[in-house]
């Protein structure tokens, strides 16, 4: 069998859920149909889309297909706006305390809400406090000689030479 039938039994196994296996299953046919059809010369990534709102009204350009879908926010009812402020919400929140745990991000989730607050969308979360070759040196500098030297070789040995 050629390389390019194998792919193309494989495809076709991929669209019926080949050995038994149920898309609860936790098998992913989408993701092997993408990783094949990258090593035929495809692209990995064949699905976008681009999402603009202007006004009330949300645009999706779906990527594959160039369909345009509109939904206009003022066609849900209350009940249903009030949740998805509350899903938005709680992703903006969220999203503030990423790779973050305890106090930092209740700090970076804290500074979202102020911003929010006030009125700014942008509003980024504090970064944390930069590391450099300088500062780490300058920490050696004030060392006595022999802590220096244990510094020094403890760096060395993570491969950061000073």
């Amino acid at each position: 069998m050629t390389p390019e039938a194998f792919y193309d039994t494989l495809y076709m196994w991929v669209g019926d859920f080949p050995l038994g296996c149920k898309q609860s299953s936790g098998f992913k046919p989408l993701a092997l149909a993408g990783y094949l059809n990258y090593i035929k010369g495809g692209s990995i990534m064949a699905k976008k889309l681009e999402k603009v709102i202007t006004g009330n009204v949300l645009q999706i350009t779906e990527g594959t297909t160039t369909a345009v879908l509109k939904f206009n926010i003022n066609e849900l009812s209350d009940s249903i706006r009030f949740n998805l402020s509350m899903h938005g919400l709680s992703q903006k929140l969220g999203d503030a305390a990423a790779g973050k745990t305890g106090e930092d991000a209740v700090k970076s989730i804290n500074a979202v809400w102020e911003g929010l607050k006030k009125g700014d969308w942008a509003v980024r979360a504090p970064a944390g406090e930069k590391v450099s070759k300088k500062s780490i040196i300058d920490a050696i500098g004030n060392l006595s000689d022999a802590e220096q030297k244990k510094a020094k070789d403890l760096l060395a040995k993570l491969g950061l030479k000073i």
